[in-house]
């Protein structure tokens, strides 16, 4: 019998392409993002520890428009991540909530604003949590709710 409790939580996170997915995912994993926008393609996913917490994140590729490529595996909560100096991929996470939570079922989300250090056309809700990977300002935010939901 498999003890589950052992397991990494599973987080899938969403968005457009060019939102910085990537670039979040390398901060929670404690590396430095590269400057260079390289599309991921398809699912990928690593492991992380945040305070004696295990994670496998799934950055899932943004040019599946719509979220086709899911991770197959048990998804226990998913981050969307949207670009907060464009407005269609603010807008585009409807779509994206929508397709990932019929995948999904009801887990526990939270939608984070990315590139705080560019001008913002809209001024996020005060639940969306507003960082920028590139520089990692506000990421440690990202990292408590991920340990808070759990």
């Amino acid at each position: 019998m498999t003890d589950y409790s052992t397991l990494p939580h599973s987080i899938a996170i969403m968005g457009d392409g060019g939102v910085g997915k990537t670039s979040l995912v390398d901060r929670l994993v404690g590396k430095v993002p590269k400057k260079k926008y390289l599309p991921t393609r398809g699912v990928e996913g690593r492991y992380t520890t945040l305070r004696g917490v295990s994670f496998l994140l799934w950055d899932v590729g943004g040019q599946d428009k719509m979220g086709r490529m899911m991770p197959s595996a048990h998804v226990d909560a998913v981050i969307f991540v949207y670009d907060g100096s464009s407005l269609l991929s603010r807008k585009n996470l409807r779509c994206w909530k929508k397709k990932a939570l019929k995948k999904c079922g009801d887990v526990p989300y939270f939608v984070v604003c990315n590139k705080s250090d560019q001008p913002l056309q809209k001024t996020p809700s005060s639940k969306e949590l507003c960082v920028s990977a590139l520089s990692g300002q506000n990421v440690d935010r990202v990292s408590e709710s991920l340990i808070t939901l759990f």
